[in-house]
């Protein structure tokens, strides 16, 4: 434990390249408040804010490659491979090793969380032998192929499913390493406190009415705007509740539509789990954080748009299990909706998939891992 003070500390380090990395990170430092109050030291930090240029601007300029194809396909395809990641570190070794060894002594701590693998693997490199602080590894993908969340030198590895389990191994992870926990999620999206009557009728919907969901992630990406259009022209009688996240310019397009239906248009929300939980359908992008999210809800998907090769894993994923349907036009959007709708039978198959893939309790028990590692009470092999 350092010392001068009484609390272990543990540091999380994510990237601000989207909600999942961060929500994981938040969901960690809440679950271990609830669990442990007052005795562990907790602290976020994104490890970009410490770079110069042009590292600094990696976040932003993250989300105008992900739109890429061509440059998400040629990233994807990078990171699968053992000797790109051998490259990449010593490639960024020269660059980081000073920022991540200032970071370190502004931040001393008994335990290195990341969750996000391009912090990971230059992290866990240059720390490698020159300290004794145990290092864990949250993969906060659902379904993953990419190796660079795999550093052989991590003290711990957290997973979400058996799919990325496999990849691990196949790489050549200890298995001794390795903790089958989940995705951590928020408590709120764990526990529902009020009826879906109630939190509807708290929201302004029709609680006799379904409630279709659609959301594009935290910058509102995707075919919303007609996506909305089409399900508002082609049904009646259902709640229509679009999020449209940081995108304030589709936020202000919809506003102007006139609806036929009851619709309701949000920006960026916090309380995402109340519109969860009021849901009978989600139709979303394939971000690993809300679908992690709805599986823990129990609400059916139906995948809209997905970051190219990024996130085919967690579209073949939860498709393949018959927890979502792939629709990627308005007008498969529309056909999936009806089948739904009108076969209810088989949404609560949907339902009943998603409660079984979801890991409502990996906080909790990633929580109790992470203080023990802090404690010492759990080593390393």
């Amino acid at each position: 434990m350092n010392a001068g003070t009484d609390q272990p500390k543990i540091l999380v380090l994510y990237s601000e390249t989207g909600g999942t990395h961060r929500n994981a990170a938040e969901a960690i430092q809440e679950a271990i408040e609830i669990q442990y109050p007052e005795q562990y030291d907790v602290k976020l930090l994104d490890i970009w804010t410490y770079c110069g240029w042009p590292l600094k601007h990696f976040p932003s300029l993250n989300h105008l490659f992900r739109a890429r194809e061509i440059i998400s396909k040629s990233s994807m395809r990078y990171s699968d491979h053992v000797g790109r990641l051998r490259f990449f570190q010593w490639f960024t070794r020269p660059f980081l090793r000073r920022i991540i060894e200032r970071l370190m002594v502004e931040n001393p701590c008994d335990l290195i969380v990341s969750v996000h693998p391009l912090v990971s693997a230059p992290v866990i490199e240059i720390l490698n032998g020159r300290c004794d602080i145990p290092t864990v590894v949250v993969v906060s993908d659902l379904a993953t192929q990419n190796i660079f969340w795999f550093h052989p030198d991590v003290d711990f590895l957290i997973l979400p499913s058996e799919q990325t389990q496999r990849t691990a191994l196949r790489v050549g992870m200890d298995w001794k390493k390795i903790f089958l926990l989940g995705v951590p999620v928020g408590m709120k999206y764990c526990v529902k406190l009020e009826t879906q009557a109630q939190i509807r009728n708290r929201l302004g919907l029709d609680p006799d009415k379904p409630v279709i969901l659609l959301a594009g992630g935290q910058q509102g990406v995707g075919p919303i705007r007609n996506t909305a259009e089409i399900v508002d022209h082609e049904f009646s009688n259902i709640n229509l509740v679009i999020i449209t996240g940081k995108n304030d310019r589709l936020q202000s397009q919809l506003f102007g539509n006139h609806w036929n239906n009851n619709v309701i248009v949000k920006g960026y929300v916090e309380e995402m789990w109340d519109w969860m939980w009021a849901a009978d359908i989600l139709i979303s992008k394939a971000g690993t954080g809300m679908l992690a999210e709805a599986l823990s809800v129990g609400v059916p998907m139906i995948l809209f748009n997905r970051v190219p090769y990024l996130e085919d894993a967690n579209v073949s994923f939860l498709v393949n299990q018959g927890a979502a349907i792939w629709a990627p036009t308005p007008k498969s959007v529309a056909n999936a909706l009806k089948y739904w709708l009108e076969c209810p039978q088989e949404r609560e198959k949907a339902e009943k998939v998603c409660r079984r893939l979801a890991k409502p309790e990996a906080a909790r028990q990633l929580a109790d891992v992470l203080t023990g590692i802090a404690d010492g009470k759990i080593v390393s092999v």
